[in-house]
């Protein structure tokens, strides 16, 4: 069990930190989709864009190092991040994610399924972080399902497209 821990750590820990890279690269176009969110006076967009490429960092950057630790504060802000989204899906707000960077697609349910898959790959972890002695080609077995998983994840949005109709222009 120990290694879908070692799994979902090497998963969480490349979303987070993609989606925080992605953001820094295009960090202006990462303020101006926080702004056009309108979840907050436009004062504050940049505070609050630095805040969420700093958490996300601290995510990524704290799997590892605790399992625990990191896979509770992933759980917490995609928790927050899931909050945030079904309050603009209720107010109607038509934005686009800039999740992993500038071209992401216009906020909906299918962001809410990836960041639920996430939580759920965070609580699985914790569930299962058992203090063992884990082999480790196990070890690297796990840690490249976790990279494939986060590359999946990443994609979502592109893979989403496939499997959903199309409308006519």
């Amino acid at each position: 069990m120990e290694y879908l821990t070692v799994a979902s750590q090497a998963l969480l820990t490349a979303v987070f930190g993609w989606a925080a890279i992605a953001k820094l690269r295009g960090f202006a176009t990462f303020r101006q989709s926080v702004r056009t969110l309108g979840l907050l006076p436009n004062r504050y967009a940049g505070v609050v864009a630095t805040g969420i490429v700093a958490t996300e960092s601290g995510c990524a950057l704290a799997v590892p190092l605790s399992a625990a630790v990191g896979l509770i504060a992933c759980l917490c802000l995609l928790t927050l991040f899931c909050v945030g989204i079904v309050v603009l899906l209720m107010r109607g707000v038509s934005a686009n994610c800039a999740c992993f960077g500038a071209t992401g697609a216009p906020l909906g349910r299918k962001h809410l399924v990836r960041n639920g898959l996430l939580a759920a790959i965070a609580l699985g972890g914790l569930l299962t972080n058992t203090a063992g002695d884990p082999h480790p080609g196990g070890v690297l077995t796990a840690v490249f399902a976790g990279l494939i998983g986060a590359a999946l994840l990443v994609a979502f949005d592109d893979l989403a497209e496939l499997f959903t109709p199309s409308t006519a222009r």
